[in-house]
């Protein structure tokens, strides 16, 4: 199903879900490769309270194998978080596919991290980031975690602050468009009403008005999002996507080899039009 096919959207609405599908055929430019993940060594260091477990990376290919992995990883999930919000959108379940919209977001952070770290250039960084997104945050903190019977149910990715700080960092580094430079954090706050069980987002579940010296309220099973809901959704998803393709594309150009290190252009083409809707020259 196509985003223009959601039911009762407003012209201006379907101007949004049509760029939407643009970038979506992006998807047809990728594709999905098998690769050969070697066994790492792992060095624990257990001399201090705050123990480290951190991977050797010791050859180019084991660069070359992460980036495929976290990439693909990411790009997939993606995909097919947007294919079930549009699902739920075409049913009138604006509340779910905030939801998942939020995750969406997170998955494009973490390229554009990854993008971030990769980028600059500091190696002990860069294994140290690889580590964690091999293993997960708290097993890269406390080894000791995957000892306990509960360890699989702990695993962290880097910090969700980072990953969209990284997304707004990456927006201002490469977007001809003069946007709030805290647009992802702005977008990712308004998801957060979603996701968290907090009093912002109960108001699209209340009638209430003003009596005396108080108000009355009445919770309703059907939620009212307001005139611009749908609108604000598909804007924000589409921002998110646009910057998910275009970081993962200047992501995967990169190939480590002994010699150099490769950037394919035509990944570097693609990014820019995703980015700016030209060709370039």
């Amino acid at each position: 199903m196509h985003f223009i096919d959601i039911a009762n959207l407003t012209r201006k609405e379907k101007k949004i879900a049509k760029e939407i599908d643009d970038y979506r055929n992006f998807y047809n430019l990728i594709e999905l490769v098998e690769y050969f993940e070697p066994v790492l060594l792992t060095e624990i260091n257990n001399t201090k309270k705050t123990d480290k477990m951190s991977l050797i990376i010791s050859e180019p290919g084991d660069i070359n194998c992460w980036i495929l992995g976290l990439s693909q990883n990411c790009i997939v999930k993606m995909k097919n978080l947007e294919e079930a919000v549009v699902t739920l959108m075409n049913k009138g379940d604006l509340y779910s596919a905030a939801i998942l919209i939020r995750h969406h977001m997170e998955l494009a952070g973490l390229i554009c991290l990854a993008l971030e770290v990769l980028r600059d250039g500091d190696n002990e960084k860069l294994q140290r980031f690889i580590s964690k997104t091999f293993y997960g945050a708290s097993y890269y903190n406390n080894p000791r975690l995957r000892e306990s019977d509960d360890a699989f149910f702990r695993t962290e990715t880097p910090t969700v602050s980072a990953m969209i700080r990284a997304l707004d960092s990456f927006l201002k580094l490469n977007s001809e468009n003069k946007l709030d430079e805290n647009l992802c954090a702005h977008n990712y706050a308004f998801f957060s009403q979603f996701s968290h069980p907090s009093f912002d987002s109960s108001s699209f579940f209340v009638d209430s008005r003003k009596l005396e010296q108080g108000h009355t309220i009445q919770f309703r099973w059907k939620p009212n999002y307001g005139q611009t809901g749908v609108y604000s959704t598909l804007t924000a998803l589409k921002q998110n996507l646009q910057i998910g393709l275009a970081s993962y594309f200047i992501f995967t150009a990169y190939h480590f080899t002994h010699e150099k290190v490769y950037c394919n252009e035509d990944n570097i083409a693609i990014s820019y039009e995703i980015l700016t809707g030209k060709n370039p020259e």
